[in-house]
């Protein structure tokens, strides 16, 4: 078995959780999910593939559902996915060797989006931080959460670009996958789950909007941030 543990947090996913489990299948990963409270066949189908399965009360926050995830992990090194995110390929001798040689960094994963919108199909790349070591990084930020250094962990470098904002080191990304459409009643809970703390990070306000074509709301809500940088293309529908 690789060392590694692959958390997933999902609520009512049983269209999702099961080709997410399939595609983990031939690594030989632990599959760690956290259920919220499904009412659907989430837990059930995701028992075809392991054992390793939890039950977390939700509290609008997608960070502590996610950190109670690592907590239940048997590995140290995990890869963080979505119920909605499917695995293409992953090279796992390249990725031994990153974890050998590069123990207090975070890897990058590459993800294709795939957005419908009037019937039309448009793709992003996106690369992300989503595998790490648990002894060194950890989830913060109640919706559009990021893996951040522990306290005392000298382990990131400076965003220049971000106005000195750190940022995980980046890791050689020996895999890739791919996602699928964003559900929208999952971009609705973001919008619920955000609101009380829209004050604190004003940007994640244009952020959920956009993923539901809510156009002028997100236009609105980029304005009013500090750093409203790269506002229009954000805002932009998919064509």
């Amino acid at each position: 078995m690789t060392p590694v543990s692959v958390c997933i947090i999902a609520k009512n996913e049983e269209a999702h959780i099961e080709e997410c489990c399939k595609r983990l299948q031939p690594y030989g990963f632990e599959i760690v999910l956290v259920d919220t409270g499904s009412k659907d066949r989430t837990v059930e189908l995701a028992r075809r593939y392991t054992d390793r399965i939890f039950s977390f009360d939700w509290c609008d926050d997608f960070s502590a559902a996610k950190n109670y995830a690592l907590s239940k992990a048997s590995h140290d090194w995990i890869l963080s996915l979505d119920y909605d995110e499917y695995i293409e390929t992953i090279d796992t001798k390249a990725l031994l060797k990153c974890m050998e040689r590069h123990p207090a960094s975070a890897g990058r994963i590459l993800i294709r989006n795939r957005f419908t919108e009037n019937g039309q199909t448009a793709f992003e790349q996106v690369r992300v931080s989503r595998f790490v070591n648990r002894r060194y990084y950890h989830f913060e930020g109640a919706v559009h959460e990021q893996l951040v250094p522990g306290a005392g962990e000298k382990v990131c470098d400076t965003d220049t670009a971000g106005a000195g904002a750190a940022r995980p080191t980046r890791l050689p990304s020996p895999c890739s996958m791919s996602a699928t459409t964003v559900p929208k009643k999952r971009c609705l809970r973001n919008q619920d789950a955000i609101s009380p703390f829209w004050k604190k990070n004003c940007r994640n306000r244009g952020q959920t909007p956009t993923s539901i074509s809510s156009w002028d709301k997100a236009t609105a809500d980029f304005m009013i941030t500090k750093k409203p940088r790269n506002t229009l293309t954000q805002v932009l529908p998919w064509t």
